[in-house]
């Protein structure tokens, strides 16, 4: 009777928030512009004229002043062609401001759907001259429509909130922190991959992240246009989506059954390097297997890597002896949560290290805490999952050798273990040093440029000196902004860039969207180094031999990160270091704040309070930035 009960309130509230969120709809976005005896509810064709100078073709509408929600224009072209438009907007002043877009005409789509969301003097389209394209009409489209991705977000934000809730009445302990992680990343990262366009060229190399699950899922392949589009940005691309409109045709185009037009010939053999990807195949490939349209199977294989990421990251929360509230906070980074959202191996990387860091803490700290078949399996699947994408972080497995004798049930367990940890470490370091070594002239950077491996080795070889210099100049004035920046905890990689480049395409300022990015970025570093400094440690203790053995690794993991841009991604000769991301120091966050951190300062600060702001605060900061980078952007 108890169980129904509480199934009936679910059900009542879940009703409640989307009622809710349909009324936002409706009050906010729709229900001024209704009451507006100046905006017509329709939308209405408009006339414009041709010239051309020496540059660009120019097309000029002057609407005198008319409000325009959405801005169309129809066209035929058979190549994708960059334009820029001008409009001059009435603002509150009536200063005549002018803003400028750029975008590109899309030859799949043939249609332009851009926000204007204000009054409007005169709008200019430029292009090359040299262009073929053909306007065929230009209207304003005032028409009042529903907007689901809207709905969705409020849904999803009402429904996190109120779970969060739920936690907090009933004492949020500690033991229930992974739980309330798990639920609320789990639908954050949902919100990501709905309102997100199905489209590559959004998160780095996603486009061959991509490639790899499409070729792991289905062997020899022949590619359908989805398929082809995301892998080559062909067709519909990032940067020709600015609307709700122009997302639809875009999933139009997608869904289209064309295939045997592109092949690709990756097997199905499964190499180490690639098992961070079999999750994404999974869910992938079984959606077009049962038929599902492929805009929507390209986000199902983006749900299962969401999925495995905080099934992984939130047993860490669990199993975790001390610490669980830092886990937390370095599990939910936007910059973390989001690249686990897309086709990307990052997200295997930070779960994998994160796990098995945790298990050689609770090693190092509790007594009861046994190397035994169940831990040691789960440690070292965790590294190896995390290491199998990116070797240079395997200088951790090393960790293991100084776990204190006691933890071990007798000294052969202990030698044997610790035996097969160093082999692993061998093997590991040889799949991207022996390579280097062995052969005479192995390349760099697969995209071109003066790159070369078995060359720059030979550099560092000769010129030992000259290498730490470079060393010392790049990596040490880049420390901090590696490990604290923006760019390591709150970085959306190019939905980032295009907000910045094209924030004028939602009349947003450019001064707006800096504070506000740098707002969020304030607030969670905050949160971060809040929960360093207080959560509290009074039980499990780290050793100064530890805590100096863990530095230790740390710069060892350091060092092979730059090294390995030195090599692969560095011009020959270059005095600096090319390549190196600040997401690549993720994984070192929580060991270096648990090596570094004090035990002397004591919190009492109650733990349903705590983990309240751990878990909102981080919250809030995600789904604000979804509103701002992805809803706003290509969502209205």
């Amino acid at each position: 009777m108890m169980k129904n009960n509480r199934i009936i309130k679910n059900f009542i509230v879940l009703a409640a928030i989307l009622i809710i969120s349909f009324f936002i709809e409706i009050l906010i976005f729709h229900f001024p512009l209704l009451f507006d005896k100046n905006i017509k509810n329709e939308i209405s064709n408009i006339s414009y004229s041709y010239k051309e100078n020496k540059n660009n073709k120019i097309i000029t509408t002057s609407l005198d002043h008319k409000y325009v929600n959405k801005f169309r224009i129809k066209y035929e072209t058979d190549k994708d062609i960059k334009y820029t438009i001008k409009y001059i907007e009435d603002d509150y002043y009536k200063n005549n401001k002018e803003t400028t877009i750029k975008d590109v005409f899309d030859e799949e789509v043939n249609e332009v759907v851009l926000n204007f969301n204000n009054k409007v003097k005169k709008i200019k389209i430029l292009y090359n001259t040299n262009s073929d394209i053909k306007i065929k009409s230009m209207y304003i489209d005032n028409k009042f429509y529903i907007n689901y991705f809207r709905i969705i977000y409020m849904f999803i934000l009402q429904l996190i909130l109120y779970i969060i809730y739920s936690f907090y009445k009933k004492g949020f302990k500690n033991e229930e922190i992974h739980k309330c992680f798990f639920i609320v990343c789990l639908l954050i990262g949902t919100l990501i991959i709905i309102i997100q366009p199905s489209a590559s060229f959004f998160s780095w190399d996603d486009q061959v992240h991509f490639k790899n699950v499409n070729e792991l899922s289905s062997g020899n392949a022949i590619w359908n246009i989805g398929e082809y589009s995301m892998i080559y940005d062909a067709a519909v691309g990032r940067n020709s989506i600015n609307s709700l409109e122009e997302q639809e045709n875009q999933k139009k185009y997608l869904n289209q059954v064309i295939e045997g037009n592109y092949a690709s010939y990756g097997g199905r053999f499964i190499t180490y390097n690639k098992i961070s990807y079999i999750p994404l195949a999974i869910g992938f490939r079984f959606s077009r297997f049962i038929g599902i349209p492929f805009s929507i199977a390209f986000k199902i294989g983006k749900w299962f890597n969401l999925l495995i990421y905080l099934l992984i990251v939130s047993y860490a929360i669990k199993i975790a002896r001390f610490n669980k509230k830092l886990v937390t906070v370095i599990g939910m980074l936007p910059t973390s949560i989001f690249l686990s959202s897309q086709y990307s191996y990052d997200a295997a990387v930070t779960s994998g290290l994160l796990l098995s860091i945790v298990i050689i803490m609770n090693w190092f700290v509790d007594k009861s805490y046994k190397v035994n078949f169940k831990t040691f399996t789960i440690f070292l699947s965790a590294i190896l999952y995390g290491c199998f994408p990116k070797a240079i972080y395997i200088p951790f497995i090393l960790l293991f050798l100084f776990i204190p004798k006691n933890r071990f049930n007798n000294r052969k367990q202990l030698l044997s273990t610790k035996i097969g940890v160093v082999l692993i470490f061998i093997m590991m370091m040889s799949t991207f040093v022996l390579p280097t070594v062995t052969v005479s002239n192995e390349e760099g950077d697969s995209r071109g440029g003066n790159t070369s491996v078995s060359e720059q080795l030979k550099l560092i070889i000769n010129h030992p000196v000259g290498y730490v210099k470079v060393i010392e100049d790049t990596m040490i004035s880049r420390f901090t902004t590696n490990l604290f920046g923006k760019k390591i905890l709150f970085n959306y990689s190019y939905i980032s860039d295009n907000y910045y480049k094209n924030y004028n395409n939602n009349n947003i300022s450019e001064s707006d969207t800096s504070v506000l990015g740098d707002n969020l970025y304030y607030i969670y570093l905050f949160i971060l180094i809040f929960v360093i400094i207080t959560e509290n440690n009074e039980k499990y203790k780290i050793s100064k031999l530890n805590r100096i053995i863990g530095i230790v690794s740390i710069i060892a993991v350091i060092l092979l990160i730059w090294t390995a841009m030195y090599l692969a991604f560095t011009p020959i000769g270059l005095n600096t270091i090319n390549g190196v991301q600040p997401r690549y120091f993720i994984p070192l966050l929580l060991p270096l704040a648990i090596f570094i951190k004090s035990n002397k300062i004591k919190n009492s600060i109650p733990d349903n309070i705590y983990n309240l702001i751990v878990i909102l605060i981080p919250s809030l900061v995600l789904t604000i930035s979804i509103y701002q980078y992805i809803l706003v952007y290509y969502c209205m």
